[in-house]
């Protein structure tokens, strides 16, 4: 547990703060000795794969299952490099993509011999080379170029916003990597002129015209490095470890499940490049740590703020880059949008320090998790869409923008922001050119594009009658009572779809109507009165005056209240510029929540005398506690003309105690949607294709996909529609493939995936075994092959029990089974996991029913022994194929023998049957 521990750190770390302190280092906390910058000799190599880009685009053709390839690829090769690079005592600092930093030194040894160190790390260089220099995967030579410099490193612990921090390595001597990488051809080794001056004695080796020197050979039986016995090292050493690693991977690790750590995310990547830094050598205080620890503390906040997770900051040969994921924690449909907003935040903070960036975010499905070997290894995700938002950044000069985006990112990402195409470009390892886009404005005071409703709805609500009616029967008695309702239902249940339906409502009613409508974020679920922020400009704020004569209209009505409340709210209109900012300054100590909850509410009040209000506050499980405040004091003060409808999540219902007041109030009405009926569900699909007839074998593989839910139920049909495999002709319906190769809409994946990832780790890893189990499954069966590493920080009949609460399973009355309420969930749970991890639990089962099952009692399972050994590509899979078939072939016959039987029971002319046989 220890060694998995440091094996995600590098060994420096562990020399920094398991190493005995000299006196003045024990006067200070760990804390303080993070904020040194320790300078000390090494020799860097640096090792890059080539053939990594070729490797991607040959496996992006297996899907899944090529994604996967790469990474077990990558790993095996690392893990041959890093058993060399021990064996030479050198310590792997960084995984930088798809390329090893590896330093040769320690920093608790400042006269180290800076000789020995250049020639130890030549020879390892040259002895990967020879060893492990090609590796081929499936038709796809990779190889290695290899650079080495000495020098200076500077090395920093930077962060610290919740106890995590990054080792930065840093100096000059990453300058001086840069041209022997780039000089080193496949199978070489080069070297910088200050590596050559130590080893020309002891080498063969030539000197390039770009003034790289290449080695040949060195003659060099390399010194003993001290290296570390890492089960002497103290429980303390490994709880520092722990302030290095994400706690996504740690929770993972903590109970049992570090051989579970890796999956096939759908993940934002944003790569930053950074310019301005100095990473000059000199007295060791020319590295700006302080600057450095700004740009990662800042990071370190966007990131906790949205959910984000910091891949790595780094200093390679080409610059300094830090690499944002997000969906990494839980999967989101805005993670396209927070790469954005992490993007924009992310250059406003380096504006502000005089430093430029170039960024490139891309979207889409990657392999995240370990990287490298048992004894070193990192968190990465690794994949086609990861390299190619490094390649973006690289092209943002040249085509003289500071942000590049992919499609599948623009176009999730346009829902918040302004996003406009910028060109069709090639790129290393696309054999097609991509789109690719930019935001039009990088402005941190405005907020994502966005309107109130307006216009008529494309598509007819269905299956909402009753609710509808609800609906206008409030809307009308809005002249004698203000009202808050409050939308319940499941995601995709159709409350957005719903509150729209105001509109249409409101333009039949005999009273004017004006429906305005905002919306929670979960980028800024701590941001005070958001929804409001745009609901009172909507109402307040006429965009075709100008500033003062919007401010003089908000003043000039005030000035028409009667007193005391037109001095309270005058000296009040200062404190609500956080909220509706009208250019008001004033002498304010303390924006009072009563006195901005007054001002606020007689503005709603008067605007509510000419016109029936609606404001319309969708997503509001991210609304901040100020929020439901101020939609309590709205609707306690306004005794007519104004209806507040929310709008939440039946899993994400707020917990603040307002809230919880707020539905015992006589105004509060609460209307929860349900699934619909199975001919609604097909109704909306129709309406979708405009068509009249539908092959019931198509309604009823949507009614089973939709689960009742009308927004599965129309973007499957829009789906099927877009592929190809649905066409409509006449106002009919036509199926162009198999049903049963139709496949779960992408739309509908994300969502219950998003689902799982609320769970607990141990809930997530019952649905996972289970669903390999099949849709129904055996208690004893889960028990029997659940990671037994994992086993004592669970309770799986608690999970059980949780996952039958939500209704995700449901507990059936035979052999303590469960089965999956749908089959969608168990699908998804199942794709969570990776090939291997498949293969792995397929045989487990398949032996389990071995074991515990008679050599007579077998051929009953020959079915299930068969299917899981085919899924897990054992060696016994054509051994039971063979008995299944033969079982199959007897059955038929048996039939066959039983009908003739029966046959001659009941036939007198034995001698036709006999001809016949």
């Amino acid at each position: 547990f220890r060694m998995e521990m440091l094996s995600f750190v590098p060994n420096q770390v562990v020399y920094r703060f398991d190493a005995p302190l000299d006196t003045a280092d024990t006067l200070i906390s760990y804390e303080d000795i993070r904020k040194l910058v320790s300078q000390f000799p090494i020799a860097l190599m640096f090792v890059d794969i080539s053939g990594f880009t070729a490797l991607n685009e040959n496996f992006a053709k297996l899907g899944k299952d090529g994604i996967e390839e790469v990474t077990r690829h990558t790993s095996q090769y690392f893990t041959a490099m890093i058993e060399i690079i021990d064996h030479f005592g050198g310590d792997v600092l960084k995984f930088a993509g798809d390329a090893l930093m590896v330093c040769f030194g320690d920093e608790r040894d400042h006269d180290q011999d800076v000789h020995d160190l250049v020639a130890t790390a030549t020879k390892c260089s040259l002895e990967i080379q020879e060893r492990v220099g090609l590796y081929e995967a499936q038709g796809v030579q990779l190889t290695l170029h290899i650079a080495v410099a000495t020098g200076d490193l500077f090395a920093l612990h930077l962060g610290g916003i919740d106890n995590k921090w990054e080792y930065f390595p840093a100096g000059q001597i990453f300058n001086q990597i840069h041209d022997p990488l780039d000089s080193a051809a496949s199978g070489e080794v080069c070297a910088s002129e200050e590596v050559w001056e130590y080893i020309k004695d002891i080498s063969v080796g030539e000197k390039r015209a770009d003034g790289v020197y290449y080695i040949e050979s060195i003659e060099y039986d390399h010194a003993t490095i001290p290296t570390i016995n890492f089960e002497t090292l103290s429980d303390t050493m490994r709880n520092i470890a722990r302030t290095y690693i994400g706690d996504s991977i740690l929770k993972k690790i903590d109970v049992g499940q570090s051989n579970w750590i890796a999956e096939l995310r759908k993940i934002t990547v944003v790569f930053i490049n950074l310019h301005g830094l100095s990473f000059q050598q000199g007295n060791g205080n020319e590295v700006d740590r302080f600057q450095l620890d700004k740009i990662l503390r800042g990071a370190q906040k966007i990131c906790k703020r949205i959910d984000g997770y910091i891949r790595q900051f780094l200093v390679d040969d080409k610059g300094c880059v830090l690499i944002l994921m997000f969906g990494i924690k839980k999967n989101s449909s805005s993670d396209c949008a927070r790469g954005v907003y992490a993007s924009q935040h992310m250059k406003s903070l380096l504006e502000n320090l005089n430093l430029s960036c170039e960024i490139g975010i891309t979207s889409g499905l990657a392999f995240c998790g370990l990287v490298g070997s048992s004894r070193r290894k990192e968190y990465a995700a690794v994949g086609d869409i990861v390299n190619l938002s490094a390649r973006l950044m690289g092209k943002c000069k040249s085509l003289g923008v500071d942000l590049l985006m992919d499609k599948p990112t623009a176009e999730k990402a346009e829902k918040r922001y302004k996003i406009r195409y910028v060109d069709n470009i090639a790129v290393k390892g696309k054999s097609d050119t991509i789109e690719v886009f930019t935001v039009e404005c990088m402005n941190l005071n405005s907020r994502p594009l966005r309107s109130s409703y307006k216009g008529t709805v494309k598509h007819p609500l269905i299956g909402r009658d009753s609710e509808v009616n609800i609906l206008m029967q409030h809307m009308e008695s809005l002249q004698v009572s203000s009202i808050s309702i409050l939308l319940t239902g499941s995601p995709g249940i159709g409350k957005s779809r719903l509150s729209e339906e105001l509109v249409e409502i409101g333009a039949t009613l005999n009273e004017p109507v004006l429906v305005l409508t905002a919306s929670g974020d979960p980028i800024a679920k701590d941001t005070a009165y958001l929804p409001f922020r745009y609901i009172f400009r909507d109402l307040f704020i006429d965009d075709s005056l100008t500033d003062t004569q919007n401010k003089d209209r908000i003043i000039k009505t005030i000035n028409d209240m009667e007193e005391p409340d037109k001095t309270r709210c005058l000296q009040a209109l200062p404190m609500i510029k956080s909220i509706l900012d009208l250019g008001i300054e004033g002498k304010m100590v303390t924006a009072s929540t009563t006195e901005i909850f007054f001002v606020l509410g007689k503005l709603v009040s008067i605007a509510c005398h000419n016109t029936n209000l609606i404001m319309v506050l969708d997503d509001a499980q991210w609304f901040d506690q100020a929020t439901w405040s101020l939609i309590y004091y709205l609707i306690d003060n306004i005794e007519s003309g104004l209806m507040i409808v929310t709008l939440v999540r039946n899993d994400l219902r707020p917990t603040y105690p307002v809230f919880e007041k707020l539905r015992t109030h006589p105004k509060f009405f609460r209307v929860g949607l349900s699934p619909l009926n199975d001919h609604h569900i097909i109704e909306i699909a129709k309406n979708v294709w405009v068509a009249e007839d539908v092959h019931e074998e198509i309604t009823n593989l949507l009614v089973k996909a939709s689960s009742g839910i009308p927004l599965f139920s129309k973007e499957i049909a829009n789906t099927w529609i877009n592929s190809g495999i649905l066409s409509v002709s006449d106002g009919e319906v036509n199926l162009h493939k198999p049903l049963h190769e139709v496949e779960i809409p992408e739309s509908l994946e994300e969502l219950l995936v998003s689902t799982i990832d609320t769970l607990s780790l141990s809930q997530q890893m019952v649905l996972k075994i289970g669903s390999v189990i099949g849709k129904r499954f055996q208690v004893n069966i889960l028990n029997a092959i659940y990671p037994e590493e994992a086993k004592s920080y669970t309770n799986i009949e608690n999970d059980l029990a949780h996952l039958c609460n939500i209704g995700i399973l449901q507990e059936t009355k035979e052999n303590y089974s469960y089965i999956f309420r749908s089959e969608l969930f168990q699908e998804v749970a199942y794709t969570r996991l990776l090939s291997q991890q498949r293969k792995v639990l397929h045989c487990a089962i398949a032996v389990r029913y071995e074991q515990k099952t008679t050599k007579e009692g077998l051929v009953k399972f020959y079915s299930v022994l068969t299917y899981h050994y085919v899924k897990g590509e054992h060696d016994r899979r054509e051994e039971y194929q063979r008995k299944l078939a033969a079982i199959i072939r007897w059955r038929k016959v048996y039939r066959v023998l039983t009908a003739i039987s029966k046959w001659r029971s009941y036939s007198n002319d034995n001698k036709i049957m006999d001809e016949y046989l």
